[in-house]
C-alpha cells in the first residue's frame, strides 16, 4: 500500500515521498536522500508530535498515515574512532561517517597489509557493502567491525 508522506526541512522546504507501510525508516531515508540529496545517515526524522523515527523500525510501527508530516533535521558529518578486529588482533581507525566501506577497506589494506580482495567486513553480524556509507550502519565511537579473511579454495 502506497503511503505518501510530507517531509519538511527546517528551511521550510517540503517534499512528498511515496513510501510503503512495511518499509523500514532507513529505506525511507534512502528515498528521501534521492530527492533531497542528503545522505540517509545524516538524516534524523521525527513526527510533528516529536517522536523520533528509528532506522530499523517499520513505518507501520510508528503508526504513520498517508499525508502525515515528518520533520527532517540534517546532522553534520561526524568523525570517530572505531575498532577493527582481525582474528585476535584489534586496531583503531579514525573514520568519517561519509566514507564508504570501500574507502575503509583501503585504509585497512594499508595498515594490515592484506589486499582488499582477500577480506570482507561485517558489523553486528551483517556484511558491509562496498558502496554503502559507513554512517548507514549506525556505527558509534569505539564500536567493533569484524574483518574476515576470505577462504582459499579451488583446484
Amino acid at each position: 500500500m502506497s503511503l505518501p508522506l510530507k517531509v519538511k526541512m527546517i528551511t521550510g522546504k517540503e517534499y512528498t515521498v511515496n513510501a510503503q507501510i512495511n518499509m523500514t525508516v532507513l529505506n525511507l531515508k534512502k528515498k528521501i536522500a534521492a530527492v533531497v540529496k542528503v545522505p540517509a545517515f545524516t538524516q534524523k526524522l521525527a513526527t510533528v508530535g516529536g517522536e523520533l523515527l528509528l532506522n530499523w523500525n517499520l513505518l507501520s510501527q510508528h503508526k504513520l498515515k498517508a499525508g502525515d508530516v515528518l520533520l527532517l533535521v540534517v546532522e553534520e558529518d561526524q568523525s570517530m574512532d572505531i575498532l577493527v578486529r582481525n582474528n585476535n588482533q584489534i586496531n583503531s581507525y579514525r573514520i568519517q561517517l561519509s566514507q564508504t566501506v570501500a574507502q575503509l577497506k583501503k585504509m585497512l589494506q594499508e595498515k594490515e597489509g592484506v589486499s582488499v580482495s582477500q577480506f570482507w567486513l561485517s558489523f553486528d553480524g551483517k556484511p558491509m557493502e562496498d558502496n554503502e556509507y559507513l554512517g548507514d550502519y549506525g556505527l558509534s565511537p569505539l564500536c567493533t567491525i569484524q574483518m574476515s579473511l576470505r577462504l582459499r579454495g579451488g583446484v
